[in-house]
């Protein structure tokens, strides 16, 4: 049985892959003022299974699947980065992304 999301966690999640910061969407979509509070629900939020297909269901809507990534690197492996941007440019990029599917842990 899968478990349904509340509004709050809906909320978060939809504030989360605006900001990229846990804790602030938390301040944002919880009643609460404290810091610590808001990294708590943050951290929790990007643990609960439910949450997280939430947030995958987000991004493959928003052409963010894991296809359509490897399809992008692939594209920028076989032609070089363009002038517009870096290739630290596409790295926090990918790294960006890779934090938003839960891929990668930062710090």
């Amino acid at each position: 049985m899968h478990k349904q999301l509340t509004i709050k966690q809906k909320k978060w999640a939809e504030r989360y892959l605006h900001t990229g910061n846990a804790s602030q969407s938390a301040l944002e979509v919880y009643e609460t003022n404290s810091r610590n509070t808001a990294k708590l629900i943050g951290y929790k939020n990007r643990r609960l299974k439910h949450v997280q297909a939430y947030l995958e269901a987000l991004l493959d809507k928003a052409g963010l699947s894991d296809e359509k990534i490897a399809q992008h690197l692939k594209g920028i492996i076989e032609s070089g980065v363009k002038a517009q941007a870096s290739s630290s440019d596409a790295l926090w990029a990918l790294q960006i992304v890779l934090k938003l599917k839960g891929s990668y842990k930062f710090q």
